[in-house]
């Protein structure tokens, strides 16, 4: 067979996984919509091959959790797909509102979501740009030490929010074209699909945002389990898209 016959049947493949992508992804992003006003997390800021799926639920599964992958296409004979979770505890007929998860359940949601390493209940992943904090976290690491004293030492809250469905719908529309989610008219970015990740952690209780120029974004449950991103890092010259917070909808001003 020739070079230019596979170069062919490659090009073909290639547009035939786009169509059946652009087919699947709408109604795969509906069902995601579905489970999540069921009390499903549905991570939708990334995109799973059927075997790492099934490793991610199999940790799940022995934690406490349920899952369930939302298929997508397939490509060269496995499916591409987005993972949802839920504690087993949480019936498919609770109201989300009410859902109650514990900080070692965020913590394992946490290293589901990014590649990482647990210091006693500090969790950092691998790249050092977030961080999950449990409230009664004893890290023996140096730098998780210090993270922990200024994350609590913080003063800086800008609102108590509660996040809602159309909080999810309103970040996966700007972040198909917004590199970076910003805060307090810009002086503050953070990327903003690290941001719509970590909103998978948290049940939909009350939420605290710490803000300031340059320092980490802090979000906080009401058991003081913190969740921290690091700054945009942005480079001279290089221009970031970039969506105003206060465009992103959600329930403003809660009562912690």
């Amino acid at each position: 067979m020739s070079y230019r016959k596979n170069r062919s049947n490659a090009s073909y493949n290639q547009r035939r996984f786009r169509d059946v992508w652009s087919q699947g992804l709408p109604l795969a992003l509906a069902k995601a919509v579905e489970m999540e006003n069921d009390g499903w997390k549905v991570d939708t800021s990334r995109t799973l091959m059927a075997a790492q799926a099934k490793e991610i639920m199999n940790e799940l599964s022995a934690n406490g959790f349920e899952s369930e992958a939302i298929p997508i296409a397939t490509w060269e004979g496995e499916e591409v797909v987005l993972l949802a979770a839920k504690p087993k505890s949480l019936s498919a007929s609770a109201s989300p509102s009410h859902s109650k998860i514990t900080g070692d359940d965020e913590a394992v949601a946490f290293k589901s979501l990014w590649k990482s390493e647990d210091d006693n209940g500090f969790v950092m992943s691998l790249d050092s740009t977030v961080a999950f904090i449990k409230n009664n976290a004893s890290p023996t690491d140096v730098f998780g030490k210090d993270l922990q004293k200024k994350t609590k030492d913080r003063q800086d809250r800008l609102d108590v929010v509660e996040i809602q469905k159309e909080t999810l719908s309103d970040l996966d529309r700007y972040r198909a074209k917004a590199q970076a989610l910003s805060f307090l008219g810009g002086k503050l970015k953070v990327d903003i699909n690290q941001f719509r990740r970590a909103l998978n952690m948290f049940p939909s209780v009350p939420l605290s945002l710490y803000v300031s120029p340059k320092e980490p974004l802090v979000i906080k449950d009401p058991e003081g389990n913190a969740l921290v991103i690091a700054p945009w890092n942005e480079e001279p010259n290089v221009p970031v898209e970039s969506v105003g917070f206060e465009k992103i909808r959600m329930k403003r001003g809660v009562r912690s």
